[in-house]
């Protein structure tokens, strides 16, 4: 629902129904068996119709990648099999996108489904990047800092398992197979957050897989000692067994420099100053999920 109802937003003009209807046919009869016989078909009806790029890479990921994990591999290789650059830079576009509308979803922290789509998200984008040897810029999405400011927000129980998905295609990866210095400063700063106490189960559970995924020790890797210095929302429940432990990491109060920026701003004007900055599809995310877009790149669209 809150990625159908960012899509409305969006000014991508689709290609008649008929031509619809057929696309979603070829994709669904596709198969590892067929699919260069069906990426032809699915190419010609594309260079067809003008604009219909960008409508598929948003239908594609919307309603395929989001919602059908087990056919990631099938439309992985689809897209190399139709080998359109400004494709395969439209997807990308959309998956970043639409992970950044579900990491600023109100319900990301109570609706399991949203999460899940979020995972669903974070392996797909590991598996057209990592897995093809190709960087994740900064421009377009910072895990360190995506980690960092949910450890702030209460929202590691989205982003760890988020991360974790994406980093899992560094298994099979030439590049950013460990001990590859950009995967391991990442399992460094995942390492210290394992440790935060009262850290909950199933987020330690994530991070104790990925770890096993990529071979490597989590006893051999130096935890960073990035999040003792952040300052944390001790109002949420949902990434730690209580409040007590969670707050028990910033030794104390939390400092009054950190509201010191806000004061006599009025939330209004907070909120639209961030708004002005956002993509016309964001400007509707609550205000407490701001933060996460310094994680994202700037750009609405990722650079050529």
């Amino acid at each position: 629902e809150t990625l159908m109802t960012a899509a409305g937003s969006q000014e991508v003009v689709p290609p008649p129904d008929a031509v619809q209807d057929k696309i979603g046919f070829l994709l669904n009869n596709m198969s590892s068996s067929n699919v260069r016989a069906k990426s032809e078909e699915l190419q010609e009806l594309l260079q067809q119709h003008a604009g219909s790029i960008q409508w598929f890479a948003h239908y594609l990921v919307v309603r395929r990648v989001a919602l059908e994990p087990n056919f990631h591999s099938l439309y992985t290789a689809m897209t190399e099999a139709l080998s359109i650059r400004t494709l395969c830079r439209s997807i990308l576009t959309s998956t970043l996108q639409n992970a950044r509308v579900l990491l600023g979803s109100a319900k990301i922290r109570s609706s399991s489904s949203e999460r899940s789509l979020l995972k669903n998200l974070g392996s797909w984008l590991g598996q057209i990047t990592l897995a093809r040897n190709k960087p994740l810029l900064m421009r377009d999405i910072d895990l360190k800092e995506l980690v960092c400011d949910a450890y702030e927000r209460g929202l590691l129980i989205a982003v760890v398992p988020f991360v974790a998905k994406v980093l899992d295609a560094c298994a099979t990866s030439r590049v950013f197979l460990p001990p590859n210095p950009w995967v391991m400063a990442l399992m460094s700063l995942l390492m210290e957050l394992y440790q935060v106490p009262d850290l909950k189960l199933n987020l330690k559970f994530e991070i104790e897989v990925l770890a096993k995924t990529l071979k490597v020790e989590l006893a051999d890797i130096k935890p960073t000692a990035k999040l003792v210095h952040r300052h944390q929302d001790r109002t949420q429940t949902c990434d730690f067994a209580n409040r007590a432990g969670a707050a028990a990491v910033l030794g104390g109060p939390m400092g009054s420099s950190s509201f010191s920026n806000l004061a006599g701003v009025p939330a209004a004007a907070a909120s639209a100053s961030f708004s002005g900055m956002m993509p016309d599809s964001m400007s509707g995310m609550p205000s407490d999920a701001m933060g996460l877009r310094q994680a994202f790149g700037g750009h609405a669209q990722p650079p050529p």
